[in-house]
């Protein structure tokens, strides 16, 4: 949107009505509902969810201190809220930021089917080898370590073995002597910087790909079924049984596999991953601004403003202390190292963006083809011919974050097609090993499939909000009640592609805008111009 010497002394309106603000104060007599402050603006139609959530964040055996939910019907989002605190104490705004975990991976699949589809990848496809091996024409050169290439497999990973997790690496663990346990870089990046006497940095991840490629796969890529070794809890010493596992999702799940997947992009894609990212996928013609999505980052001290703290019991070795003896530090700073996870684990998001994302893209896995065939439609469009699935879901776990991107398609028609968004700072750290997001999300839709077809609210919650009036950049954080004050201020501090939600008021401004910007006023009547 592009306006020259904009001058608004109408009205304007947004939304099917015209309301004023509407301020909801709710008091709780469980301690611990009391401590946790609620933000977003007020759906009554669904005020039943505020207190799932803050039932299930506060239930016995979880103290989550913070929280989003997000829900949209139909492309629109209809419910956004946030529970809890920032780190400053400020009550957590529902434009917050969390770490997604592995919901990052339906984002890198959609990227790599865009790559297809844009014919970068040549007519092979996600039939196209991933390593540069025995002139198979791939795309990574690789440059292992002095062991040399661990297996002569390599050579028959496509790109669609690495979405469909059916690469030849399985995350649970294989031979208990086998280094790639969980088959987890974070928790080996340390290993291999001293494996390439590098101790005065990190190994990146194209370092940390070759290293691993020393070692043997667990399966042959692309293959039916295999036996594989499941470790025999609590026996001493460590024993194993066999299992049949299946390649694919769910049996095979490999966060390495998407970290390649991510060195695919970083050398194909215009732009590498962050770049083709941005521009294609989590994008501003999407409606998604920058400002609402970028790489984490694994020091407490860098995170960003709208982040929460994360929460963990769990200590570990610090990435980044190579020197005896280590220092020991809270898992989620510096017990692994998100950078490094960028592709498959490493970045951080809104809810807003990440239901924007669930409108768009499938999340859930669906595997087709056999041998160097096989692939996924994860990361596909949503589109009237491939229709959003009845019930699928991507979550993440890393220690201190829990998430969930689940989709309910509703058949042909996008009009009933529901997503959901939940993140919290903290997981399930006990041996019962719950996914808190997943089962969070099961609450919600349990409310949700009780709402009659005439029950569903039609107001739109998401964007950023702004109070005019005087200008002042250093305040809020563009939620309903934490806003952006002024409105050049919200268009300066708003990144392209965003929506500016004008709550009622009014205020002298001429200027330009030169941003893909939505702007309205949902609440009532706003008078913007020279003379208000």
């Amino acid at each position: 949107m592009s306006l020259s010497n904009l001058m608004m002394s109408a009205a304007l309106r947004g939304g099917r009505t015209a309301a004023t603000a509407i301020f909801m104060v709710v008091s709780f007599l469980d301690p611990v509902d009391a401590q946790l402050p609620v933000s977003g603006r007020p759906v009554p139609k669904l005020e039943s969810l505020d207190q799932e959530m803050l039932d299930f964040m506060s239930a016995p055996g979880r103290t989550i201190g913070a929280g989003v939910l997000g829900v949209s019907r139909g492309g629109r989002v209809i419910f956004l809220r946030a529970y809890g605190r920032l780190r400053n104490n400020d009550s957590l705004p529902e434009t917050a930021l969390f770490r997604i975990a592995s919901v990052t991976k339906p984002v890198t699949a959609a990227a790599i089917q865009q790559l297809v589809a844009d014919g970068t990848l040549g007519t092979a496809g996600l039939a196209r080898r991933v390593f540069n091996l025995n002139g198979n024409s791939g795309v990574l050169a690789v440059m292992p370590g002095s062991m040399g290439v661990g297996d002569a497999r390599f050579d028959q990973i496509t790109i669609g073995h690495l979405l469909n997790h059916s690469a030849g690496w399985d995350r649970n663990p294989q031979p208990i002597a086998n280094p790639w346990i969980q088959d987890y870089p974070i928790t080996r990046v340390r290993d291999a910087g001293i494996a390439m006497n590098q101790p005065a940095n990190l190994p990146n991840r194209r370092q940390l790909m070759n290293w691993a490629l020393g070692f043997p796969l667990d399966f042959a890529p692309g293959a039916a079924s295999y036996q594989h070794l499941v470790p025999v809890p609590d026996s001493k010493p460590p024993t194993a049984t066999l299992q049949s596992g299946m390649p694919g999702a769910g049996w095979t799940y490999s966060n390495f596999g998407y970290l390649v997947l991510g060195e695919v992009l970083d050398t194909a894609a215009p732009g590498g991953y962050l770049g083709y990212v941005g521009a294609n996928i989590l994008s501003p013609s999407n409606w998604v601004p920058s400002t609402d999505w970028r790489l984490a980052a694994t020091p407490q001290a860098q995170l960003d403003p709208r982040e929460p703290g994360y929460v963990s019991r769990l200590v570990g070795s610090s990435v980044y202390d190579y020197a005896d003896p280590i220092d020991q530090v809270p898992l989620p700073y510096g017990g692994y190292h998100l950078e490094t996870m960028m592709a498959h684990g490493g970045l951080i998001a809104s809810a807003q963006a990440m239901l924007r994302f669930g409108n768009l893209y499938s999340v859930g896995y669906t595997t087709t083809g056999v041998g160097a065939m096989q692939v996924n439609s994860i990361g596909s469009p949503i589109t009237s011919d491939s229709p959003m699935a009845p019930d699928a879901s991507h979550t993440g776990a890393l220690p201190g974050t829990s998430s969930i991107l689940r989709q309910i398609g509703a058949g042909p028609g996008r009009e009933d097609d529901v997503v959901i968004y939940i993140a919290f700072n903290e997981r399930d750290e006990s041996e019962v090993n719950d996914d808190w997001a997943f089962a969070a999300s099961n609450s919600v839709l349990n409310r949700l499939n009780s709402v009659p077809l005439d029950g569903w609210p039609s107001a739109t919650c998401d964007g950023y909000w702004v109070d005019l009036g005087q200008e002042n950049s250093n305040v809020g954080h563009g939620g309903y009640n934490s806003t952006f004050h002024g409105f050049q201020t919200s268009i300066n501090r708003a990144g392209e592609g965003s929506y500016l939600r004008l709550k009622p008021g009014s205020q002298a401004w001429a200027g330009h805008i030169t941003k893909r910007l939505v702007i309205d006023a949902p609440e009532g009547v706003v008078t913007l111009g020279r003379n208000p």
